[in-house]
């Protein structure tokens, strides 16, 4: 009896491990994927991106959200909703760098908390390793969600945090 335990917990053990090494599989793979447009360009790659660095980099300039008038982006969505803009500010001042070349990378790295959301309500669903994994891969891989959780832009944070 105490040995159907002992091995009970251990292939328990054993399970969350092969989980956890996929989870982490996939993670690399959904970073690195995010990551490819850096073998081109260290700016983002959409006008967004663009527009969501220069506010950060206003951001960091002045110290507060007080824009400066007569700017392009004075009547623009991305002054109404600044969280994508302070977060970008605060990486870059915290790893010293300029917005513009930090911002791809930031995405790219926060746009793995959907992927990872993806595998656990998959799970949860259906109760199955292989079925998350499957819907994980999928998410960090297909070529329209790549593209919306990739791009320098407010909807990656959106998906993200939803």
């Amino acid at each position: 009896m105490v040995e159907e335990s002992v091995s009970g917990f251990l292939s328990g053990i054993g399970r969350r491990l092969h989980v956890g090494v996929s989870v982490a599989a996939i993670v690399i793979l959904a970073v690195t994927t995010r990551m490819l447009p850096l073998a081109i360009s260290p700016y983002p790659y959409n006008n967004d991106g663009i527009t969501e660095s220069r506010i950060s980099s206003d951001i960091l300039m002045t110290g507060n959200l007080d824009y400066p008038n007569d700017t392009f982006y004075e009547g623009t969505h991305s002054v109404i909703t600044p969280v994508y803009n302070l977060l970008l500010a605060f990486v870059s001042s915290v790893i010293g760098t300029d917005p513009f070349t930090v911002a791809q990378v930031v995405i790219a790295v926060f746009s793995v908390v959907t992927v990872v959301g993806v595998h656990r309500i998959a799970f949860r669903i259906t109760d199955s390793t292989r079925g998350a994994m499957a819907a994980a891969l999928f998410v960090s891989l297909f070529g329209t969600f790549v593209f919306l959780t990739g791009s320098t832009w407010k909807a990656s944070l959106g998906v993200a945090l939803f």
